[in-house]
């Protein structure tokens, strides 16, 4: 393949579906969004720098499969966070056991420490599913440019509006 061709192939600029090449558009088009992962500290030095959301048309089936990977995702991390809240409560329980409340610490210690297992477990999961938003789309924060990998394709894709 000469080399004009493939650098006119590696910018992608649709009006299809970006992932499956549908033709059969949503009315709506789907909001992707991607933060960079940093700590804590550093993203309060920040700001919101390292943070995208980039609408993109998708095909109405692509998009109800991300919007229900992203409730899966907010359920696993909903569970991972309860299970964190029993710890802590188990850990007040067992600080006062004097009162007659040290056996129910234990148990709830047990059963917090279970939840959170089962939560990383499912976020774990969850983030190897096919519909992960994340298997399709890519921003680069130090080039500045947005990737899509459609099913068909291997490599990533430089996308353009």
């Amino acid at each position: 393949m000469a080399l004009n061709k493939k650098k006119k192939q590696d910018n992608r600029v649709t009006v299809d579906c970006v992932v499956c090449n549908s033709v059969v558009k949503s009315p709506e088009k789907y909001t992707y969004n991607q933060k960079e992962k940093t700590s804590m500290f550093a993203t309060v030095k920040r700001g919101n720098a390292f943070t995208i959301a980039i609408e993109l048309q998708t095909c109405l089936t692509c998009k109800k499969k991300f919007q229900r990977w992203s409730l899966y995702n907010f359920g696993s991390n909903g569970i991972y966070v309860v299970g964190i809240i029993c710890v802590i409560i188990s850990i007040f329980f067992l600080i006062f056991h004097q009162m007659g409340i040290g056996d129910i610490g234990v148990l709830l210690l047990g059963v917090g420490f279970l939840i959170i297992i089962s939560g990383l477990f499912l976020h774990y999961i969850i983030g190897k599913v096919k519909s992960n938003p994340s298997n399709y789309f890519y921003y680069d924060f130090l080039s500045k440019n947005f990737y899509v990998k459609p099913k068909e394709e291997l490599d990533w894709i430089l996308y353009k509006k």
